[in-house]
């Protein structure tokens, strides 16, 4: 679906002068926020509550891996890419998380939250 954006923007830059390469950086920061507030950290609070169980999520865009930890107030302890790990406070009890989020080989994101 990026792909696809991108290219529409690239199409449309033309006779726009550039602005659809604007709309379309900040509608795809939308959405990374958007995925990082309600997608990664329900997956990250499931897995810590289940044990450390992993989670697998399909599609997910690598820059909002580093914005979950930033919009809870975490610390990201690792960033090598494809591989963000840290810590982060649990969104309702406050416990500390320690997260690790992981883009696998064929296109999907591993998830895994376990206690301190």
């Amino acid at each position: 679906m990026r792909i696809i954006m991108w290219i529409v923007a690239l199409v449309m830059a033309i006779p726009t002068y550039g602005v659809s390469l604007v709309v379309s950086y900040l509608m795809m920061y939308w959405f990374d926020k958007f995925v990082a507030r309600r997608i990664l950290i329900n997956a990250i609070v499931t897995s810590y509550r289940m044990g450390g169980d992993d989670q697998i999520l399909d599609k997910i865009s690598m820059l909002s891996y580093p914005m979950v930890f930033t919009i809870y107030g975490g610390k990201v302890v690792t960033d090598l890419g494809s591989v963000v790990s840290g810590f982060i406070p649990h969104p309702v009890t406050g416990e500390v998380i320690v997260a690790t989020i992981t883009k696998m080989a064929d296109g999907r994101t591993l998830v895994k939250g376990t206690s301190v």
